[in-house]
């Protein structure tokens, strides 16, 4: 089997579908999302007291 450049092997496996290339751009804008219900310390708790 023929030894390749890393490069030669990056754009094989572009190639094939298996491997993306990483945008070289600003990132979307993070945006917090808002989670209805008891806040999970509760949820924790609530499963250590079960379990005990």
């Amino acid at each position: 089997m023929k030894e390749g450049t890393p490069d030669d092997k990056i754009k094989s496996l572009e190639d094939h579908g298996i491997l993306r290339r990483a945008v070289k751009g600003r990132l979307p804008l993070g945006r917090a999302i808002a989670i209805t219900g008891k806040p999970l310390s509760e949820t924790v708790i609530e499963g250590r007291e079960e379990r005990s």
